[in-house]
């Protein structure tokens, strides 16, 4: 058994990552871009989740992945492997099938029997 916790396993040391390399203004401007990018794209799922539901909702939020792709590349000049192009396909080609078939599917609206809720905080 080893005298040592395992912690300084898990916790690279000061000197493991090398050199700091201060980031240019370009870089950080990038960096910046995609916060807010990032940031305003999650604000906008969470909103259409008040407008449609769930179920189709889902599949949307795995075009993150396409637009990460994306804006690698053209951003940090990332060119994407074979196997995360076919995952980008597989992503947009099940979102396509979701929205083929939303129209022929039935679905029945949702009625929430509001004597049946319980509210969270008790009346006085």
């Amino acid at each position: 058994m080893s005298p040592h916790s395992g912690f300084d396993r898990i916790v690279p040391s000061k000197g493991s990552f090398g050199e700091w390399v201060p980031l240019a203004l370009d870089a950080w401007l990038r960096l910046a871009l995609s916060g807010l990018g990032f940031g305003f794209g999650i604000f906008l799922v969470t909103d259409a989740l008040r407008y449609a539901e769930v179920s189709l909702l889902s599949p949307v939020k795995y075009t993150g992945v396409v637009w990460a792709v994306g804006l690698g590349y053209l951003l940090w000049d990332e060119i994407p492997t074979m196997l995360v192009t076919a995952g980008a396909l597989a992503i947009v080609g099940s979102d396509q099938t979701v929205f083929a078939t939303r129209g022929r599917i039935s679905v029945a609206p949702v009625c929430i029997n509001e004597s049946a809720v319980t509210p969270l905080v008790p009346n006085p």
